[in-house]
């Protein structure tokens, strides 16, 4: 074979793997038309048809590797070709002028460019047990056909000790466990968790439809998209409300958080460019402990400087895992040591502090000491009460 003809192969390949990534899996999904796939490897590729002899081209190509890859015995059977029915679509049994609707018959069949190895198959597998219990289902839905997979293909590579399978066997070895109580991931509308996303990806405003916790009414948003954080079980879309005019964080648009499951309805407003404030970013936002819940008087996440008196016994697991970088520890007698770290104050140290009950005293700052005996005291009356 000469080097022209490998090439030739080579380029045809190259165009088959690019054309199949692009076909949506599922039996819930649409199909894509052959317009709609000339208009995303137009995309993919930042080309346009030069004139109509190039568009038809481009059409001629399109349709003759989607017959290509039907005809195929490899590939044939996984794809469908889906008309417009009298209820819906239906597979396409014959040739017909119908526009028809192209794609991958099972969500099962994920296309990776090369396949995984047997090490990437067990890092995606022990991912999946990590994330499954912190990630939104709508995020899991488009990550599960990888981890289906790399399931599928752990099961086929070679090596077996003690009567199994040695990569399976691993991941009976391996256990992340949370050193606070899990909660269930929050449900999220898909609908809505895709939304929020392309808003985000193409900088568009959002409109949408919001109930909160306290609340039976929702109350509706045109909201600038800013990014995503996820706190455990839930996540947060970060974003400023959208209002005319020149705007500046001094004006009151200050950033707001929404919690994905609380969004009833979101529509992204495209066309129209997100107005983020001047002077805000969702660094900064980050960076100034805005994602985090704050206590009472002392909502403004800045940094304070923590006194605590603690048992050698938390002593000991602070020396070993610090509460921040430039934390001290110094003996006071007795088995008891003063902390001191410099650090934002948030509604998670607050129910830190709390958690260790009396092994540790807030010595400093005075508000924060009175909030955790204020709390310790409340507890202590409902325990007394029910006695």
């Amino acid at each position: 074979m000469t080097s022209g003809n490998r090439n030739a192969d080579l380029n045809v390949a190259n165009w088959q793997i690019e054309l199949m990534t692009l076909l949506p899996s599922g039996n819930n999904k649409r199909g894509k038309t052959v317009d709609e796939l000339m208009d995303d490897l137009l995309a993919n590729k930042r080309r346009i048809c030069q004139d109509e002899n190039d568009h038809k081209a481009l059409r001629r190509k399109v349709q003759k590797t989607l017959k290509l890859l039907a005809d195929d015995m490899t590939w044939g059977p996984m794809l469908i070709s889906e008309v417009d029915g009298p209820n819906g679509l239906v597979e396409r049994t014959e040739e017909t002028r119908l526009k028809s609707y192209w794609r991958w018959k099972d969500s099962k069949n994920t296309l990776i460019i090369p396949p995984p190895n047997e090490h990437a198959c067990l890092a995606l597998l022990m991912v999946e047990k990590r994330l499954k219990e912190e990630l939104p289902p709508a995020t899991l839905d488009y990550l599960q056909p990888h981890f289906d997979d790399a399931k599928r293909r752990i099961q086929q590579f070679g090596g077996f000790d003690g009567g199994g399978n040695r990569h399976s066997n691993w991941q009976q070895k391996i256990v992340n466990q949370s050193p606070t109580q899990v909660l269930k991931p929050s449900k999220t509308l898909k609908a809505v968790h895709d939304a929020v996303l392309q808003a985000l990806f193409e900088g568009c405003q959002l409109r949408l439809s919001y109930q909160k916790l306290d609340s039976a009414q929702t109350e509706s948003y045109q909201l600038s998209p800013l990014g995503l954080v996820m706190r455990g079980p839930v996540t947060y879309l970060i974003a400023c409300k959208t209002s005319d005019g020149p705007q500046s964080a001094a004006e009151g648009q200050a950033e707001r958080m929404f919690a994905l499951h609380r969004i009833r309805r979101a529509e992204v407003h495209e066309g129209s460019k997100a107005k983020v404030p001047k002077g805000v970013s969702f660094e900064n936002f980050i960076a100034r402990g805005g994602a985090d819940f704050v206590i009472g008087e002392l909502a403004s996440g800045q940094l304070i400087q923590l006194e605590v008196n603690v048992s050698a016994y938390v002593a000991r697991r602070l020396a070993e895992t610090p509460l921040a970088d430039k934390q001290t520890l110094t003996s006071l007698g007795s088995d008891q040591y003063r902390l001191s770290a410099s650090l934002p104050i948030t509604m998670q140290l607050g129910w830190w502090l709390l958690a260790f009950g009396q092994r540790i005293e807030v010595v400093s700052p005075p508000a924060l000491r009175a909030w955790i005996a204020s709390e310790h005291l409340g507890a202590a009356m409902r325990y007394q009460n029910q006695g």
